[in-house]
């Protein structure tokens, strides 16, 4: 009896990850895209429920172990804010929808006791890593080829275009004849393609060539996005990956650090350079421009904006001006309607530093209504801010920071912590992100940071044997 036990519960752990996998590839690749429905209900949904009945009795079996887990306690009195703050928001007289619909990306924190169970060592790690890796180098595949039919076979391209942004797949922008504007809504995973394939390479007994391609292309998809926000986190995620990789390994790995991060670069360079050989454009060029008139907007004279436009995703705020001349006409006026886009943004960030300064600690709870924007807003940690205050932010990163001091702490003792800190710097990627992007409520982010909470519980396990 005991023997037939185990084994189901062996059957249905190995079974759960499987299932993980497949989910956390899905992630990377799709994002909240949904190619595949069967009986009303989506793909996505199909495997979560899948891996929760699968992962449901190991995580019961191994909950003693899963209770002494401090990441878990941090999350755990995440949701007991949550829960306040949603109670706070029905008190105020909010919309019930409102109130629901902000919960529903957060109440997926509920999946990390069932991920710890599942995820239990660095061979698991690495296989979810892996499966991560090549979504995204597969995502650089998929994005290059749209780039192509854009250029050479624009019918073809808007029938594959028409389908991808169905399925809430893709944000489309025409810039001009050369330029789409392909923000794929999975692309900001890309930073972990990068930060795993960087992990891996030092990993390996000697230099693979094939890991500098991945963080090459990976690169390269981030550049032709002509997405400010994701330059931003592409940096700081590298900034917080080289630090703590050099200070963690050898001599020999951390030159081979170097020639990874130099060939990675080299990869990029030459995409850049064959598709702009193709479109006969300069792709780099464009995208170093969209961030100066980023970072100077006054420079170009604007106009204000329509009340009732909408920015999503780094995305103008108004339909540019068509011009009669000038080759870069189009060009031009994306950047113009960047800056447009900009004025609008400060519109809605002043409205939720209205709404934190009248309650700046505990929130205004969950469900408040912005008058110039009904959907998520773009600055994620206003937006939590504005609903659950300071508390309510703090609790948010608190798991992460507990992480971060972990790292610290095992740099110092002399510890491998390569495994945690790839994790971390892709999640700090995407939260930096964040600042700009309503990414802290999305479903597959909050998933990436609980499963980047077991790849510290994974170094515990390696460290402790």
């Amino acid at each position: 009896m005991h023997s037939n036990r185990k084994g189901l519960l062996n059957y249905l752990e190995v079974a759960a990850f499987v299932v993980l996998c497949l989910i956390m590839t899905y992630s990377v690749f799709w994002g909240v895209g949904n190619p595949v429905s069967i009986g009303g209900l989506s793909g996505w949904m199909l495997l979560l429920s899948l891996f929760l009945l699968c992962a449901c009795l190991p995580m019961v079996h191994d909950l003693r172990r899963i209770l002494r887990n401090s990441r878990l306690w941090a999350v755990v009195a995440l949701g007991v804010w949550v829960l306040f703050a949603a109670v706070s928001g029905f008190m105020k007289g909010h919309p019930v929808s409102v109130v629901i619909r902000d919960i529903s990306g957060l109440i997926y924190f509920a999946f990390l006791p069932f991920l710890l169970a599942v995820i239990r060592n660095e061979k698991r790690l690495h296989t979810v890593m892996k499966c991560m890796m090549y979504a995204a180098f597969a995502m650089c595949f998929l994005y290059t080829g749209c780039f192509i039919l854009f250029l050479y076979a624009p019918d073809a391209f808007e029938s594959v275009k028409a389908y991808f942004v169905q399925i809430n797949f893709l944000n489309y922008t025409r810039v001009s004849g050369s330029i789409p504007r392909l923000l794929f809504v999975s692309l900001p995973f890309q930073l972990l393609g990068c930060a795993f394939s960087v992990y891996f390479q030092i990993r390996s007994e000697k230099f693979k060539p094939m890991y500098a391609c991945i963080t090459g292309l990976s690169l390269f998809v981030i550049v032709m996005t002509f997405t400010r926000a994701l330059y931003l986190a592409a940096l700081v995620a590298a900034v917080c990956l080289i630090v703590s990789f050099a200070f963690s390994v050898n001599k020999a790995n951390r030159t081979k650090l170097w020639i990874h991060i130099a060939a990675s670069a080299l990869v990029c360079l030459m995409a850049l350079g064959a598709l702009s050989l193709l479109g006969g454009f300069n792709y780099m060029n464009y995208a170093v421009r969209r961030v100066v008139v980023g970072l100077d907007a006054s420079i170009i004279e604007t106009t204000a904006p329509v009340e009732s436009t909408e920015p999503q995703d780094d995305v103008p705020a108004t339909e540019p001006e068509k011009k009669p001349h000038g080759k870069d006409t189009e060009a031009e006026n994306y950047l113009q309607a960047t800056v447009d886009s900009d004025a609008l943004r400060g519109i809605i960030k002043e409205e939720l530093l209205t709404r934190i300064s009248q309650s700046p600690v505990t929130g205004n709870g969950m469900g408040i209504l912005l008058e110039h924007k009904k959907d998520w807003p773009e600055y994620s940690f206003l937006d939590l801010l504005a609903k659950m205050g300071l508390i309510g932010l703090g609790l948010y990163f608190l798991p992460l920071a507990l992480m971060l001091l972990e790292i610290i702490r095992g740099i110092a003792a002399g510890k491998d912590i390569l495994l945690p800190a790839a994790w971390v710097a892709g999640m700090i990627g995407l939260m930096v992100y964040s600042i700009f992007q309503p990414y802290l409520n999305n479903v597959q982010c909050i998933l990436i940071y609980c499963c980047t909470l077991c790849s510290n519980a994974g170094w515990h396990t390696k460290n402790d044997n």
